[in-house]
């Protein structure tokens, strides 16, 4: 659905989709993420709406943070909100989400 809606020609239906992309992503982990939604991001960074922009700017920590570190999300130890607050937890680092999100979202 996410994909579907942020490619939507209705700029409200892009940004109530865009605004759930950090928690998709933390709903679906890690690999659905790097496969499904980090592709849609190229779209979005460039959309005509600036406040579309703006929301996608809010998004991409923990959509990267998902994308970078495996044992956080649904189903996981640890939820995203406590990897951004405690900074001592553990971390299982993803290579190639690390790698992707280094190149194509940073």
């Amino acid at each position: 659905r996410i994909v579907r809606y942020c490619r939507s020609g209705i700029a409200l239906q892009r940004l109530v989709h865009v605004k759930m992309l950090a928690e998709t992503a933390e709903t679906v982990g890690t690999k659905a993420t790097l496969s499904t939604l980090i592709p849609i991001l190229s779209s979005l960074v460039t959309d005509q709406e600036s406040v579309i922009r703006q929301h996608l700017a809010s998004q991409l920590l923990p959509l990267s943070i998902v994308s970078m570190i495996r044992n956080v999300g649904v189903g996981q130890k640890h939820s995203v909100a406590d990897m951004l607050e405690d900074k001592s937890l553990p971390k299982i680092y993803d290579s190639e989400g690390y790698k992707v999100v280094t190149t194509a979202v940073v």
